[in-house]
């Protein structure tokens, strides 16, 4: 497919149909963005879902990658839709269902291989199915299909739901964001206390259509680098029953808050992690941020398999990392220093079919799980005035890494580099209320003078990447 018909899908989804490009982790999953609605009991089964509500969601994408030199570029349209029904409360209860489906409008090069490296898309690759590159129509998925009780100050959910965690969240930034199945549950102790927590046995992660297991869900994206330098080998390996999560919200003060959250994963590795954030006050319209966080992980039984090399977590896992902020907020601006730091210990894990990090230093497009020895220092401008419909977003990082062959603390080979994204995002009104507007412009330069081999150039540094979402919500 030649270049024009790319930018001519590009325009054409352009018309026809720019949300965010991530939600925040600490919120509450929003993806279905229609008119809301919370009744009070119906009467009659009949009552509740007659009385339910239903959402609709169009959503275009198009993303295109330039990489160093005479390395192969990408790029790709994406469009889709889907619908939501929520039925209103019976005795407590009410049940939702949602469905999605993409296809594929218009792709360059995803299926060809780099001549030099023999890698292939990296980003465009992820707006469809992953386990499935040739699939360019049928990819449908049933998102969410759950009972929901509450009773006072609880709300207990089981089934197909949409969960945003720490450890577990939407990573919305491609076409659909990541799914889960189980039992979770919020809970009010008092007006300073909030506790929330669940088991996960189910996952439908990011960039793909179908419902795994926990174990097989590990290793359905990328697999790196063993800490040894081979190409890793737990796909389809990993044993695992099931995550349980628990965390603690508790307002210490008008402006002190602390987040504690345990992340178990059977068999495989136990994460904690503590958060504190504070807000000082200068004036009725202007306030110093701070925040901290500190983690601390271990693996647990075998690390996913009794065969170390195609275990998950290797033998004896540990992982230390913390980190700061300290910002400025006013009524039109957001402004923060951020920084990370993962100590020499292990590397950092995580799933990343699972949701993306939540550390205060991280910008869209690029992760620091699979390294040790990191430190990462970013600063985040946020600007919208009053009442505008325009947000715009400037966030600019250096992240050092161990040298892209050094596996045992680099499990993706990524060379340190500097980070640079500018996010727009408008709300349309009037006529055109419903319709979001997103453009992401970012860049990632190697920033290092040790020689990095050209296979670990390609995708991950030297490179400007263009993201444009559309989105309509009726």
């Amino acid at each position: 497919m030649t270049l024009r018909k790319i930018f001519a899908g590009f325009f054409l989804g352009s018309f026809f149909i720019l949300s965010g490009q991530h939600q925040e982790v600490p919120e509450r999953p929003n993806i279905w963005r229609g008119k809301q609605k919370e009744l009070v009991d119906t009467t009659s089964l009949l009552g509740a879902f007659r009385g339910g509500t239903t959402h609709g969601h169009f959503r275009y994408m198009f993303m295109s990658t330039h990489n160093q030199g005479d390395l192969q570029d990408f790029a790709a349209n994406a469009a889709g839709g889907g619908l939501r029904f929520e039925s209103a409360r019976f005795h407590g209860f009410k049940m939702g269902v949602s469905g999605f489906y993409i296809f594929n409008v218009g792709s360059y090069n995803l299926q060809n291989p780099d001549p030099r490296t023999g890698s292939l898309s990296r980003y465009e690759i992820a707006l469809f199915d992953i386990t499935d590159v040739h699939n360019t129509e049928d990819m449908d998925r049933l998102e969410e299909l759950f009972i929901n009780y509450r009773w006072g100050r609880t709300e207990i959910a089981y089934g197909k739901i949409l969960l945003n965690t720490p450890f577990i969240n939407l990573q919305d930034g491609r076409m659909r964001p990541t799914g889960v199945e189980g039992l979770y549950v919020h809970t009010e102790v008092n007006e300073r206390t909030k506790l929330e927590g669940g088991f996960i046995h189910g996952f439908s992660p990011r960039s793909t259509i179908r419902w795994y297991n926990t174990g097989e869900s590990i290793g359905v994206h990328p697999l790196g680098f063993d800490v040894f330098g081979q190409p890793s080998r737990y796909r389809g390996n990993v044993r695992s029953s099931g995550v349980g999560i628990l965390g603690i919200h508790q307002n210490l003060g008008k402006n002190w808050d602390m987040h504690a959250w345990n992340f178990f994963i059977e068999n495989v590795m136990n994460t904690a992690m503590f958060q504190f954030d504070a807000k000082y006050p200068r004036n009725h319209s202007e306030s110093w941020i701070l925040g901290f966080q500190a983690l601390a992980q271990h693996g647990v039984g075998n690390g996913g398999n009794a065969e170390p090399e195609l275990a998950y977590a290797p033998p004896n896992h540990q992982a230390y990392t913390f980190g700061g902020r300290i910002g400025w907020k006013s009524s039109s601006w957001t402004s923060s220093l951020n920084f990370n730091r993962i100590t020499g210990h292990g590397r950092y894990l995580h799933p990343r079919e699972w949701g993306r990090e939540f550390f205060y230093s991280f910008i869209p497009r690029e992760r620091s799980e699979g390294m040790g020895d990191l430190t990462a220092v970013s600063t985040k401008i946020l600007y919208q005035k009053p009442k505008s419909n325009l947000k715009t977003e400037l966030a600019v990082g250096y992240v050092q890494t161990p040298h892209p062959e050094n596996h045992a603390l680099n499990k993706y080979g990524i060379p340190t580099y500097t980070h640079i994204n500018l996010d727009f995002h408008y709300d349309h009104k009037g006529p055109l209320k419903g319709l979001e507007t997103s453009l992401l412009l970012m860049t990632k330069i190697l920033s290092t003078n040790d020689p990095v081999p050209v296979h670990f150039i390609m995708n991950r540094v030297n490179l400007f990447h263009t993201t444009l979402a559309l989105n309509y919500h009726f």
